[in-house]
């Protein structure tokens, strides 16, 4: 089987770093960049040695299917699902990680698990995977491979688990070298401030009634027709309700669309999984299935019918449509979730580490395109879709009038005492304190009579709300602003 180079780049790191002393190493390839070609290329060369291999996932199909990585390595594992009877025996197994777990209750499968030489978690960056690695040998090898190896919050950090971290190639570098597709990006201007947050996330249910209540559905479809008519299409949702929305407005204007959530059995998600790879401009409307794992090169759209505060999932979902084939080196992204501005474009430049992020709010540094609705970097002069030129944004004029005023009102202070100066409209202390004339004191906070104005004055100086209040804490002009609500 033959590895692109960087590809062969990446297993060479994995050799070094584990020739350092790391057992324990991430693998981070975009998705699209094959991390599974890596880590098959490691299990075969393990299995050549006589070593014993897991490889846990949630995905088993996909790794176990004709023509996957695997398979072109002849590689056949025994599976450990939730009905099988296993031979414990054997060198080489992929099994689901919450089936692995339950029956680690069992003596047999903890040594079984203390037994392997090499152990690959795939979609490393889940938390379910942290419970094994009390039951794993020191002397055992661990890949974990992920596209975004990303946590934060009340996640566990990575770097609890792994102590080195491989990246090869990020998603601009397989972009300019024709290995992904090149994202065409636009947004809807969702209304999200009315969106409860849980546990960190926008809500699913509230997501549906916002969007419902703003008929979000009818924008869909509208702009799809005028930017991608007739695109292969992933829609992701944030609820089945939600999808069913999307689906109907699509059927209503004639388009052939379905449906697919995990409450559907195994038989019909399969039907409706084969009618989406056998159908030209098949557009499939999803819930929580299609994020990871999911491989359809011909997708020429995604839209992103929800808003996520999860930077792996957003990268993940847009991922879906990143893979190129003869005929497609574009894609599109419709956004009606505000998540490329929240979370930069797709296909910027990723810094990962295996440090927990911490969590933070702001502008991705994105623009609109007033034309034509796409989005663009800000260092963008013209836009790609429609050629409108952006105008350079005028230079601020430096503040002179302010430091004017404060030279105005040291004239005027000149050879006052200051028990008359203090007695000035407060506008002018301001200035006086900001030139250095007078110092902050508590005489001045004398003359409020509530804590606004104290505020207010306290802002003119150019000072935080945080400051006043610190000040009560810390028992600075206690005696005139602990009655002061």
């Amino acid at each position: 089987m033959k590895l692109r180079p960087y590809q062969n780049q990446a297993i060479n790191a994995l050799r070094v770093s584990f020739n350092a002393g790391n057992k324990h190493v991430i693998l981070c390839a975009p998705t699209g960049a094959g991390k599974t070609v890596i880590f098959s290329a490691m299990v075969a060369a393990a299995i050549d040695k006589n070593k014993r291999v897991l490889i846990v996932t949630d995905r088993i199909e996909l790794l176990t299917q004709a023509g996957g990585a695997l398979s072109r390595h002849d590689l056949k594992p025994i599976e450990i699902t939730a009905n099988s009877k296993p031979d414990l025996t054997q060198s080489l197994y992929v099994g689901m990680v919450e089936t692995i777990s339950r029956r680690l209750t069992l003596t047999a499968y903890q040594l079984w698990l203390w037994s392997f030489d090499l152990i690959i978690f795939d979609e490393a960056h889940k938390q379910s995977f942290n419970k094994l690695f009390e039951y794993i040998c020191p002397k055992t090898y661990v890949i974990g491979a992920t596209a975004t190896p990303y946590r934060e919050g009340n996640q566990s950090s990575l770097s609890e688990f792994y102590t080195d971290l491989i990246e090869v190639i990020d998603i601009p570098q397989l972009i300019e070298q024709g290995y992904l597709s090149r994202p065409r990006t636009f947004h809807y201007p969702t209304d999200l401030s009315k969106i409860s947050i849980k546990a960190g996330e926008y809500d699913a249910a509230s997501q549906t009634r916002e969007f419902e209540k703003q008929e979000i559905y009818k924008g869909v479809v509208k702009n799809y027709q005028r930017i991608c008519d007739g695109a292969k299409t992933l829609v992701f949702c944030p609820t089945i309700e939600a999808s069913k929305s999307i689906l109907a407005e699509f059927e209503r204007k004639g388009y052939d669309a379905r449906h697919l959530d995990s409450e559907m059995n195994a038989q019909d998600r399969k039907e409706v999984l084969s009618w989406y790879d056998n159908t030209h401009n098949a557009i499939l409307s999803n819930v929580g299935i299609l994020t990871t794992g999911f491989d359809s090169p011909a997708t020429e759209c995604i839209i992103l019918y929800r808003a996520t505060k999860s930077k792996p999932l957003f990268l993940q979902m847009c991922g879906r449509g990143g893979r190129v084939t003869e005929n497609k080196k574009s894609f599109f992204i419709l956004d009606f979730g505000q998540n490329v501005k929240k979370h930069e474009l797709w296909e910027s430049a990723q810094t990962w580490s295996l440090e927990k992020k911490k969590k933070k709010e702001g502008v991705a540094p994105v623009k609109d395109c007033p034309e034509c609705g796409a989005l663009v970097h800000t260092s963008v002069m013209e836009c790609p879709e429609c050629e409108h030129h952006f105008e350079k944004a005028a230079k601020k004029a430096a503040k002179e009038v302010e430091l004017m005023e404060i030279v105005k009102v040291k004239d005027e202070v000149k050879g006052k005492q200051y028990k008359e100066m203090i007695r000035l409209p407060l506008e002018k202390i301001a200035l006086l304190v900001k030139g250095g004339v007078l110092k902050m004191s508590y005489v001045i906070y004398n003359r409020f009579t509530s804590y606004e104005k104290a505020l207010e004055f306290t802002r003119s100086l150019g000072y935080k709300d945080g400051w006043l209040w610190h000040q009560q804490q810390m028992g600075s002009f206690l005696h005139l602003l602990k009655n002061l609500k």
